[in-house]
């Protein structure tokens, strides 16, 4: 344990694609329906990610608070609001459909509607923690001595969590499957800034879990009251040239519709206390605890300690050392356990 919490940053990143590789790996039990199936997989994929995150040291990011959960859901309402309008769009033009007797209310649409619930609850519990805790995280550990280092890491990390939402379909990639892959990895990295910039503002891992759970609920919601075929069946890619084109327009408009939570993104980084060093580090605090304590916290976020340290940086005495922890060269260093 200890070479693993002396490594952040390579175990962060490597743990976090393992976690997704897992995906591919760990089969859905079937035999319980397609929904309920996939649930229990994201399930075993989370107690994994957790297993590995425990690993880093950063268990204290997974203990439940309720405190940072309102906070991180308002400050997330921009993919929520959106994936609303899309959510109610779907849901008028299936009533039309009804009316006119071309669709039919699911009897079970209730059991739909809770299986849907779990199941997304489960998918952003497990993609949090392998993206917004393994790899965030891990990549603050090196670049979280600054407000820029911050930053890179949000988008470094949202990138990725863009790429993975894709993957090439079909027996080859042309250039309109090429153009929807690379716009669909945009717009869920538009997302992904957000999530990320979220965390790292409120320190709630769940509260961030529920936003992405949110935004994804609501557009199974139509899903779960019709019957329009399985909710399991998501395309991110059209092959034929007419689809191929029709999802080119939509990603492009879901660019523009998401591309203020690129900007409230910023302002969330910009607003925010530096450095940040992530959960894997010493003197990081979980949701409720991330305000500073006393004057020596300064506008870093280093909690004073008794001893004279302070938490997650360096010893504080003299002159050399100011009230925001800076180590003699001026930079800020982080402190890993067992240093």
């Amino acid at each position: 344990m200890r070479t693993f919490r002396r490594h952040p940053l390579g175990w962060g990143v490597t743990f976090s694609l393992l976690g997704f590789a897992l995906l591919f790996f760990v089969p859905a039990p079937m035999q319980f329906g397609e929904v309920v199936g996939e649930s229990l997989r994201r399930v075993v994929l989370s107690g994994a990610a957790f297993g590995m995150i425990a690993l880093l040291g950063g268990g204290r990011v997974l203990v439940p608070r309720l405190d940072g959960v309102g906070q991180a859901l308002r400050m997330g309402a921009w993919p929520i609001c959106v994936s609303l309008g899309v959510c109610l769009l779907d849901l008028a033009s299936y009533l039309g459909m009804v009316s006119e007797g071309l669709a039919t209310v699911s009897n079970g649409w209730l059991a739909n509607l809770l299986g849907a619930a779990f199941l997304c609850l489960f998918v952003g519990i497990y993609e949090e923690a392998i993206m917004r805790v393994l790899l965030l995280n891990g990549l603050l550990s090196k670049l979280g001595g600054s407000r820029n280092g911050v930053l890179q890491a949000v988008l470094a990390s949202s990138l990725v969590f863009g790429v993975v939402h894709v993957l090439p379909a079909g027996s080859g990639i042309d250039a309109l499957v090429l153009a929807q892959m690379l716009l669909k990895s945009l717009q869920a990295a538009c997302i992904g800034m957000l999530l990320g910039s979220v965390f790292l503002r409120t320190h709630s891992f769940y509260g961030t879990a529920l936003v992405h759970a949110a935004c994804d609920l609501l557009l199974f919601v139509p899903a779960a009251f019709f019957d329009e075929g399985s909710m399991m069946q998501v395309e991110y890619v059209g092959t034929s040239g007419e689809d191929a084109v029709a999802y080119i327009i939509v990603y492009l408009v879901a660019l523009a519709v998401y591309a203020p939570a690129v900007v409230i993104s910023l302002r969330l980084v910009d607003g925010m206390s530096a450095p940040d060093f992530g959960c894997f580090v010493d003197g990081w605090v979980a949701s409720g605890g991330r305000g500073l304590v006393g004057a020596a916290a300064g506008a870093h976020g280093f909690a004073p300690r008794p001893d004279g340290l302070v938490a997650g940086g360096r010893p504080v005495t003299g002159a050399a050392t100011d009230v925001a922890g800076y180590a003699e060269d001026g930079h800020i260093r982080p402190h890993y356990p067992y240093e």
